[in-house]
């Protein structure tokens, strides 16, 4: 947007909607299928879960109850890969936020002379709000460590939408 006394401003406002969540069981041969599921991200989903349905129609207390069916049902029987191992949920899990930056340029243009040649000075703010744009997470019920649904990263852009808030200096010469 053009303003006066050679100003100029522009504005990018970025929104993504957060995506299902899948919990699983993994290292476990639940239906003696000789399939195990491994890693971090592979495994079986939580029986009576839905395919994707938390963090879309299925919230944290769905979650809760489901793991507890698991462990009454499940927890402690012995299958081709071993005894089944009760499930914990951590107390403080949560499930991906929709991803929001707003970034920010001002701009002031100095003419030099003649028409053609100008100076532009800007100043740029990436994430004015520095909103917490986290990922990495973890959705394996057996994982180690207390992991499930806990963000190991944050956007890591250092100049660019989402990452932590961030300033930048320059100018352009035009002739």
């Amino acid at each position: 947007m053009d303003l006066p006394w050679g100003f100029q401003v522009s504005g990018i406002t970025s929104f993504g909607s957060s995506g299902p969540v899948q919990p699983v069981v993994s290292g476990v041969d639940l239906y003696g299928s000789g399939t195990v599921g491994a890693g971090e991200t592979g495994g079986t989903p939580l029986p009576g879960g839905g395919y994707n349905q938390f963090n879309y129609s299925q919230g944290k207390s769905q979650l809760v109850q489901l793991v507890n069916q698991f462990n009454q049902t499940w927890a402690g029987k012995t299958t081709t890969t071993g005894v089944i191992p009760a499930l914990a949920v951590p107390t403080n899990f949560s499930f991906p936020r929709s991803f929001n930056s707003q970034d920010l340029r001002v701009t002031k243009i100095f003419h030099l002379g003649s028409e053609r040649m100008k100076l532009s000075l800007f100043g740029e703010c990436f994430n004015i709000f520095n909103i917490a744009n986290l990922g990495g997470y973890s959705y394996n019920l057996t994982g180690s460590g207390g992991g499930f649904g806990v963000p190991a990263v944050r956007t890591s852009n250092i100049f660019g939408s989402g990452g932590p808030r961030a300033f930048q200096l320059g100018g352009r010469f035009t002739f």
